[in-house]
């Protein structure tokens, strides 16, 4: 009897260590669930990682083009239009913008352009003041014109105390947003007083 019960309580023992194996053999939750488990030395485990999620800052949209720079003063060669217009004591003449870069260019908005005497001369009375008139940009190809009206007063028509006219012999140029100039020949009397606007420019436009 006393070897029956022996032989009993280890079968008891045996079956209690077959469970509690059991129990430590389980699958290892996945990453994330919170259990801090390890696994068993030796044992293998794949994480698989979660899968790549779809950008959707610049998914299906193109970048537009970049515009040109501005046109440089370098860039540009300045020519006075051959034609003349007048009307009721107005004189018309069209100031051409030829890009010889090479290279597309832009311009905006309005040329400074004041009467010298002389190329590197101070300017003479008043700058050229601006036209109401809407700017547009305009991209300048290379080889092409745009180009900006100048509409100068018949200055005889001013009296001689509020105009003191005097002959100019050259326009100095400034295209739109440049600090250097370029010089075009053009002799006409002016005013030399500079509290008088005799001389009005356009904002730029396409061709010449």
């Amino acid at each position: 009897m006393p070897l029956l019960r022996g032989r009993r309580a280890l079968a008891g023992v045996a079956a209690v260590c077959v469970a509690a194996l059991a129990a430590a053999c389980g699958s290892i939750p996945a990453s994330g669930t919170g259990s801090t488990a390890t696994p068993a030395a030796g044992s293998t485990t794949t994480v698989t990682a979660p899968a790549a999620q779809p950008s959707t800052s610049s998914a299906g949209t193109t970048a537009p083009a970049a515009q040109p720079g501005p046109c440089s003063t370098a860039a540009l060669r300045v020519t006075l239009a051959s034609q003349e217009g007048a009307a009721a004591g107005h004189f018309y003449r069209t100031l051409d913008f030829t890009n010889i870069s090479g290279t597309s260019c832009t311009l905006y908005g309005y040329p400074g352009v004041s009467f010298v005497a002389a190329i590197g001369g101070n300017p003479i009375g008043a700058a050229a003041s601006r036209s109401p008139a809407s700017k547009l940009l305009v991209v300048l190809a290379a080889g092409k014109k745009a180009h900006a009206v100048l509409d100068l007063l018949d200055v005889l028509n001013f009296p001689a105390s509020k105009c003191a006219a005097t002959d100019a012999h050259w326009i100095k140029v400034y295209p739109p947003n440049q600090f250097s100039a370029s010089y075009v020949a053009w002799t006409a009397k002016v005013c030399s007083k500079s509290n008088t606007v005799y001389l009005s420019v356009a904002p730029v436009r396409h061709g010449g």
